[in-house]
């Protein structure tokens, strides 16, 4: 198991967040010192939610995907183990949710993204279609950023 780390060294920082009525609140952050796995440096996107890690001037450094916590919808199980199971809308509560993201020297901030997909691109010129298919373009809206904390010893 993991814990802080008091001295600088800690590559990694674990988030807490809440999410309420479409408003993502940080409540904790800890620098930890464990190897992050499970994000995504690749250049393309895929849909999801994620925690983007961005360097002073916003660029994105890496993303990390949030497994729950976001969702609106649950699965409700029937009562006879023979029906079927349904998604149905959430009851808006209180989400608490936890990611641990990659954080070394460049990161200097996060961010709660989603990415969907918004349609599609024609990727050959004069709108001929391609023999790959069309592309889709991807559509990133930011629910929330916040700072993160330096850690001690560590220069601005």
């Amino acid at each position: 198991m993991s814990t802080p780390t008091e001295e600088p060294g800690g590559d990694a920082v674990r988030l807490i967040f809440t999410y309420e009525q479409g408003t993502v609140r940080l409540v904790s952050q800890h620098r930890v010192d464990i190897a992050v796995t499970g994000f995504d440096a690749a250049p393309h996107e895929r849909s999801g939610d994620f925690v983007e890690v961005r360097d002073a001037a916003g660029s994105s450094l890496t993303r990390v995907p949030i497994h729950s916590g976001l969702d609106t919808s649950m699965e409700v199980f029937p009562e006879d183990p023979r029906g079927q199971i349904v998604r149905v809308e959430a009851p808006e509560l209180k989400r608490v949710f936890t990611v641990v993201v990659p954080a070394r020297d460049a990161a200097d901030s996060v961010a709660v993204v989603r990415i969907g997909t918004v349609g599609t691109a024609s990727t050959s010129p004069a709108g001929l279609a391609a023999s790959t298919g069309p592309a889709v373009i991807p559509a990133v809206t930011e629910l929330a950023s916040f700072a993160l904390d330096r850690p001690a010893g560590a220069s601005s």
